[in-house]
């Protein structure tokens, strides 16, 4: 029942009855789990974290299990701006599954957005790019790292491939590329990827400001 209501994305529900489950399994990891990204999906970000970490105890030494779940947490604490304890959740990912690809492209994209440790962040990145190819969602993350590092001529490559690997219908993506090809001062390109994104319906909170004036804001 609880991963129906997962699949069918009623949270609110998956919240309750995950709870009620707990109540009546409390030795059981899952419908913690399942609480902990309930909550993360209600933006409930404390009882995310705390039915989470009760998680991770009560999984034990499965390593498995305990890769899914800090992946989760570290998106969760993310979410919460607490970045020493997001880092620390990918960092444990990544030391017990190095190819993890959701770690390597969620990691490198948070420090891209932070501007922090870019280097590592590109060698993450690429490394996932290489383990998958063709994902427009970790090759949007490896221009947008690019694009931090002032390589816009670069970033516009791996953009393009982003897009042409399925991205068009992302308007993060879109977006990405439109604030790409202003730094190449290629302003009114840059308005066309706006708009698409705009269109989209999945679009940051400065993008309304960036078709008004016509002008980058970061």
């Amino acid at each position: 029942m609880l991963f129906v209501e997962y699949e069918i994305n009623n949270y609110q529900l998956l919240a309750t009855d995950s709870k009620k489950a707990i109540e009546l399994f409390p030795d059981q990891y899952l419908p913690y789990y399942l609480n902990g990204i309930a909550n993360q999906r209600l933006q409930n970000y404390e009882a995310a974290v705390k039915s989470l970490k009760r998680a991770v105890i009560m999984v034990g030494s499965e390593e498995e299990f305990v890769v899914q779940i800090s992946n989760t947490l570290g998106d969760v604490y993310n979410s919460m701006k607490d970045y020493p304890n997001s880092d620390k959740c990918f960092q444990k990912v990544l030391e017990l599954d190095p190819d993890n690809l959701l770690a390597l492209n969620n990691y490198s994209y948070f420090l891209s957005l932070r501007k922090e440790n870019l280097d590592k962040a590109a060698e993450m990145s690429l490394k996932s790019n290489t383990l998958e190819a063709n994902n427009p969602s970790y090759l949007d993350t490896y221009a947008w790292i690019l694009y931090q590092q002032k390589k816009y001529a670069d970033a516009r490559t791996y953009i393009e491939k982003a897009i042409a690997a399925g991205g068009s219908n992302s308007g993060t993506i879109l977006e990405h590329y439109g604030d790409i090809l202003f730094q190449l001062g290629k302003g009114d390109e840059a308005v066309q990827q706006w708009q698409k994104a705009k269109q989209s319906g999945e679009y940051s909170g400065l993008l309304d400001k960036k078709l008004r004036d016509k002008k980058m804001y970061e």
